[in-house]
């Protein structure tokens, strides 16, 4: 790590330092020894996997509303004299886009931007986290003060009049860790605790009988463990943003269930990047797994069309290897990645018995050509049987459907980009350089000379 300057610049390293690498015999050895894993693409078959969309049974169904789910972090110093003090920044927005705006004919390649915005509703979250060496009034560590925060946002932040503590409560009956009104927490979350397995309340959180530690039922999302006292929480604030996406997609698919069953069979849901949650909060993929199908089934008994929720990669290995065999896909042509297909064609490391993502995974991935030519990477809410994801296409009789309007809802701003997502972005987006430094003056105004709080 390089020294400070007394101007606040950084010790340089000279601008040769780099030969004595490229020239080694050691390091040339050992790259030697490396070889990539990317197959050629001239090898892939794809023959297998390959399903034009005119063999699938057109669903001929009308999607009337996009709603397109981004989310944004940062954070930043909130002192100069201490730059290690950090505050957190999170910023999640939910775009909603009337089709009709996308499908009017237009004179030239663009939708005309005024209609487009007369026709998009925008739904926008903002919260605010504590980071190193910040803590609240009455708690005596970040973790303590990140896990209240959390719990305080979901039972005040809100989409559609549902607040995420009530998705949350909703999303749990299809959990395991659900235990009557309550959330099972395997054990105290202080540290220096070994305190038993509780089950907080929803709206009532317990007490740790051996430390006093107030338990909240978000503490099960474990993300105050991925929290550093003194160092960078970016991770942290990422996770908490990915539950916001998915939670959110969650209260829309159960508001519109409720209150418009016809709006929601008309609605499509895109959420940046692929339906899946991993570290400390993967378990979250089972219950929602389990809700995504029990509405399905729902829709489908009282004979409406089921919910089309779809993820969307925009880059990553998967985005990498779409472009690597774009030029053997027709128009209409749909990929199913299995995991034969995946451990010999993507994947650099072999597949679990359970199959890919089992643990992490509530969908399916797919790769699909649009008539306009244009390649994307998919997730759908998976289907199982005998414990199996299915892959066979025809299990997904949504695929057509969003086919047609991942063509319908592209925009030329961004290589395979769509409205929606580019709308939710734009809303929740933190700019890099200039958000940082409005920010971090921001920050540094509110608590710059804020005096740090007394030792216990």
């Amino acid at each position: 790590m390089p020294y400070t300057t007394p101007g606040d610049g950084y010790e340089t390293s000279a601008r040769d330092n780099h030969v004595p690498l490229v020239q080694s015999e050691a390091i040339q050895e050992k790259l030697d020894e490396y070889e990539r894993t990317v197959p050629d693409p001239e090898k892939i078959h794809v023959d297998g996997v390959l399903t034009p969309v005119d063999e699938l049974a057109d669903a001929d169904r009308e999607i009337t509303t996009y709603i397109g789910i981004d989310g944004s972090y940062n954070e930043v110093s909130v002192d100069d004299d201490h730059p290690t003090d950090k505050i957190g920044f999170l910023q999640t927005a939910a775009a909603k886009v009337r089709a009709k705006a996308l499908h009017e004919p237009t004179d030239g390649r663009f939708v005309d931007p005024a209609a487009l915005e007369a026709m998009v509703n925008p739904d926008k979250l903002q919260a605010v986290l504590p980071g190193a060496n910040v803590v609240g009034a009455e708690e005596s560590s970040v973790r303590e003060t990140w896990r209240k925060e959390v719990y305080e946002l979901f039972s005040t932040l809100q989409v559609q009049d549902i607040s995420f503590l009530e998705t949350f409560k909703i999303l749990m009956r299809y959990s395991s860790k659900a235990s009557g009104d309550g959330l099972r927490v395997n054990g105290c979350p202080n540290p220096t605790c070994d305190g038993p397995a509780m089950t907080p309340g929803f709206d009532d959180p317990a007490e740790c009988p051996a430390c006093g530690t107030t338990i909240y039922p978000t503490d099960t999302l474990r993300l105050h463990e991925k929290i550093s006292e003194h160092g960078n929480n970016q991770g942290a604030l990422r996770k908490l943003m990915l539950v916001l996406e998915h939670l959110t997609a969650v209260a829309y698919t159960i508001y519109l269930y409720y209150q418009d069953r016809d709006a929601l069979a008309e609605t499509m849901i895109f959420i940046d990047g692929q339906l899946a949650m991993f570290d400390v909060t993967a378990w979250l993929h089972d219950p929602l797994h389990n809700l995504y199908a029990d509405v399905r089934k729902q829709m489908v008994a009282d004979e409406f069309e089921p919910p089309v929720v779809v993820g969307i990669e925009k880059s990553g290995t998967f985005v990498e290897h779409a472009d690597d065999i774009a030029e053997e896909l027709e128009p209409g042509d749909i990929l199913t990645l299995t995991d034969e297909y995946l451990e010999n064609y993507v994947l650099s490391s072999g597949i679990s018995d359970r199959g890919y993502g089992h643990n992490t995974y509530y969908g399916h991935r797919f790769i699909m050509k649009t008539d306009s030519g244009r390649t994307h990477v998919i997730t759908l809410p998976k289907r199982m049987a005998n414990d199996e994801v299915v892959t066979d296409p025809t299990a997904y009789q949504e695929l057509p459907t969003v086919l047609y309007h991942l063509n319908a809802a592209k925009t030329q701003l961004y290589d395979d980009g769509l409205v929606p997502v580019t709308i939710a972005h734009k809303e929740a987006s933190i700019p890099a350089r200039t958000g940082s430094r409005v920010l971090r003056v921001f920050a540094e105004e509110e608590l710059g000379d804020a005096p740090k709080p007394e030792p216990a």
